[in-house]
C-alpha cells in the first residue's frame, strides 16, 4: 500500500509480482503536485481505478470543469489509448441534478461520449439517460429503521425595500438571504429551539456563510444557547483535534457545505437538521440529511425548512426550493426511472425579476424599514463588488 507522498519520490515504482494499492485524495489531485503524481501513476500499468465519493468528479458547469476532474480524465484518456483499464465509481448520495451531470460521470467511467443523448433536460433525454445509467450501474438501497419527518416554518416579514432597489440588485441572492435571516428567520429559529427538548442537538445549515454564520452565532449567544461551528474556515464543532465541541457539549452546530460529505458519527449525537440558508441543488440537501439519516441513528429524524416570505413574495420557495424540487425530479427520472406528475420545466427566477416582485409587494400593511446595521453590511458588500 502506497500513499500520495510516496509517488513524489524520484525512484517511485510499483514492485513487480505483487498486488499494489495506491491511495490518493481528490484534494492532492487538484494541487500542483497532483499533476506529477497522476503522470507517474499513468506509467505504472494500473489495472483498476476506484473513485470513492464519485460525485466529486461530475461536471456541473460545462464551461468550468474542475481541475481534479480534468486531470483524472486526462490520465484515463492516455491510458485507454494503449490498453484497457477498469473503472469503478462509488457514491452513497444522490449524485445527479441534470442529464449533463449524469452523462459526465458515465463518460469518465466508460470512455464513451454518448452522443445520442443531448444535454437538454427534456423527458425524452432524462428517460434515455436512465437507460444508459442502468447499463453501467448497480444500486443498493438501504432502508433505515427510523422515521424521517419534514416540515416548513414560514418566516414572514413586510419591509420597505424600494429605497434600496439598486443595492439589492448589486448584492444579489447573498444580500437577500442575509436580510431574510436577520429580519424574518432568526426569531423563528430561536422559537423552534426553545420548543425542542433540551437534550436534543440541532444542526443549523446554511449554504452561504458570509453574513449568515456570524448573525446566527450572535443571536444564539444572546439567548444563552451553546453552539459551535463546522464551516470552511472553522472546524472545531466536529474535528477531534480541535475538541469536537458538538460531540462534547455544544447544543447547536452551525454548518455550511463542508458538513455534506465524508462526515460520520453525527448520527450518534443528533437527529435534527434545520435548513436556514438553502442551497441550489437537491444533491447537497440530501447529502446534509444523510449525515444524520444513516446507519447508527436511533431516533426519528426531524428536518425543518425555514422559508422566508417577504412582502407576500415566497422568496425561498420561488428562488431556491422550486429549483431544488426541479433538480430532484430530474434525479428521480435519471436514477429511479420515475415519471413526474408535472411537466418537466426548469424553474429559475431572474434576480432582477425577484427584486421587482419584492418591491411590488410593499403595498401590504405593517411594513418597516431595514435596520441601520443591515444597510451598513450590505453597502460594504456593494462597495466590494464595485471594486471587483
Amino acid at each position: 500500500i502506497f500513499e500520495q507522498k510516496d509517488a513524489l519520490k524520484k525512484d517511485f515504482k510499483f514492485p513487480k509480482g505483487k498486488r499494489v494499492f495506491y491511495l490518493l485524495s481528490y484534494q492532492t489531485a487538484s494541487r500542483s503536485s497532483g499533476r506529477i503524481i497522476l503522470n507517474k501513476l499513468q506509467k505504472q500499468n494500473i489495472d483498476y481505478l476506484i473513485l470513492d465519493e464519485g460525485q466529486r468528479v461530475k461536471i456541473r458547469n460545462e464551461d468550468k470543469v474542475s481541475r481534479c476532474r480534468a486531470r483524472i480524465e486526462n490520465m484515463l484518456t492516455k491510458i485507454r489509448k494503449v490498453r484497457k483499464i477498469n473503472v469503478l465509481m462509488l457514491t452513497a448520495t444522490p449524485i445527479v441534478n441534470t442529464v449533463h451531470e449524469a452523462k459526465s460521470l458515465l463518460q469518465l467511467i466508460t470512455g464513451e461520449k454518448f452522443k445520442d443523448v443531448s444535454n437538454f433536460n427534456s423527458t425524452y433525454n432524462l428517460v434515455k439517460m436512465h437507460v444508459k445509467l442502468k447499463e453501467f450501474s448497480i444500486r443498493y438501497c438501504k432502508v433505515y429503521p427510523v422515521e424521517k419527518k419534514s416540515k416548513d416554518v414560514c418566516c414572514s416579514v413586510n419591509l420597505q425595500l424600494a429605497p434600496h432597489r439598486r443595492l439589492l440588485t448589486d448584492v444579489g441572492f447573498l444580500g437577500m438571504d442575509q436580510i431574510a435571516l436577520v429580519e424574518a428567520k432568526m426569531p423563528k429559529i430561536i422559537e423552534q429551539i426553545n420548543r425542542t427538548p433540551s437534550n436534543e442537538k440541532i444542526i443549523l445549515f446554511t449554504k452561504y456563510v458570509t453574513g449568515m454564520v456570524d448573525v446566527m452565532s450572535e443571536e444564539l449567544s444572546r439567548n444563552n444557547i451553546s453552539h459551535t461551528f463546522f464551516t470552511g474556515a472553522r472546524k472545531e464543532g466536529l474535528d477531534e483535534e480541535l475538541g469536537a465541541e458538538f460531540f462534547n457539549g455544544s447544543r447547536v452546530l452551525i454548518a455550511s457545505s463542508a458538513v455534506a460529505e465524508g462526515i460520520d458519527k453525527i448520527q450518534y449525537h443528533c437527529n435534527n437538521v434545520w435548513f436556514v440558508g438553502h442551497g441550489w441543488t437537491s444533491t447537497e440537501r440530501q447529502q446534509v440529511i444523510g449525515r444524520i439519516y444513516r446507519t447508527g441513528q436511533k431516533k426519528p429524524v426531524s428536518i425543518v425548512n425555514f422559508v422566508a416570505k417577504i412582502n407576500d413574495y415566497d422568496y425561498d420557495q420561488r428562488v431556491k426550493i422550486d429549483r431544488i424540487d426541479t433538480k430532484q425530479m430530474y434525479h428521480d427520472m435519471i436514477v429511479n426511472g420515475e415519471y413526474p406528475d408535472n411537466h418537466v420545466k426548469n424553474k429559475q427566477e431572474k434576480w432582477s425579476t425577484v427584486v421587482s416582485d419584492l418591491i411590488a409587494g410593499e403595498s401590504v400593511s405593517g411594513q418597516r424599514m431595514l435596520e441601520t446595521g443591515m444597510i451598513r453590511v450590505l453597502k460594504k458588500r456593494q462597495r466590494r463588488l464595485k471594486r471587483k
